[in-house]
């Protein structure tokens, strides 16, 4: 498995991912409705450019193939952690994280943090994050829980 930067040729696969992984890994702690309105992000490339772009983008690659992303925006936010489903619990989501953590050390920033879905909840706590909020955001009039998490990196 290798880590690169996310390019503009990346977003098919970037977008089928994350599509994927919302309706099949996802689906365990949301109801259909949180599923479908979660997963029509994946429709967006305008969005996906603009983010591969603007922010320090990551996938994890296997022999070409797309097996995980991640993002960290200006503000040392982990904007994106995805993990295809036949890669699970391998270490590609840790070794995602660590390339986000040194880049926001690189920059400057004494913490990393993200703003976390049910399903990653478990992983970013093992991974060293605090809960700092926990909360409900709407997004097309449908609710989503989610915790702020945070994580010094000095």
């Amino acid at each position: 498995m290798k880590i690169r930067v996310a390019t503009e040729r990346d977003i098919f696969q970037i977008t089928q991912l994350f599509y994927d992984t919302v309706c099949k890994i996802n689906r365990k702690d949301y109801t259909e409705e949180q599923i479908v309105v979660w997963s029509e992000h994946s429709k967006n490339d305008k969005n996906w450019l603009n983010n591969i772009k603007t922010q320090f983008f990551v996938v994890a690659e296997n022999d070409s193939e797309i097996i995980g992303f991640a993002s960290l925006d200006d503000n040392a936010c982990v904007d994106f952690m995805y993990v295809h489903e036949n890669h699970q619990g391998i270490g590609v989501a840790t070794k995602l994280l660590i390339s986000l953590e040194s880049e926001a050390y690189r920059r400057g920033s004494v913490e990393i943090w993200s703003d976390v879905s049910i399903t990653a909840k478990a992983f970013f706590i093992k991974k060293g994050f605090s809960i700092t909020k926990v909360y409900t955001k709407k997004v097309r009039h449908v609710d989503f829980e989610n915790t702020i998490m945070i994580k010094p990196l000095v």
